[in-house]
């Protein structure tokens, strides 16, 4: 009878830790703030990204882009359209909390982000 206690113990606390485990396609959902630094200049960013994997990305001079997204268990691909020519960029990212780090590959941009309530 204890074994059988034993093993149900186990199997709940299973459950438990998994579901507080969000995975990232429902963490990255909702707005986005923060800010890049660029070669040495500090750009303002947001960033919206809704269920069906389209979004918003708004720079500092208040230009809103129109995006779509797929994220992965290890990468974000982020791609906009400006004039009929897309142009993708592809991020390694990490949540803490309601923080967001995107590390974008290839290069040393990083861009902090902060989720809005």
């Amino acid at each position: 009878m204890k074994k059988i206690c034993a093993l149900c113990l186990v199997l709940v606390l299973t459950v438990l830790c998994l579901s507080g485990c969000a995975k990232p396609e429902k963490q990255i959902l909702g707005k986005w703030n923060g800010e890049a630094n660029i070669l040495g200049v500090v750009t303002e960013y947001a960033f919206e990204f809704n269920e069906d994997g389209t979004g918003k990305m708004t720079t500092a001079l208040d230009i809103g882009l129109a995006t779509t997204y797929s994220i992965s268990e290890t990468q974000l691909d982020i791609t906009t359209s400006v004039l009929g020519i897309s142009s993708t960029k592809s991020y390694t990212y990490a949540f803490d909390k309601d923080t967001l780090t995107l590390t974008e590959i290839g290069t040393d941009t990083v861009i902090v982000l902060t989720k809005e309530k």
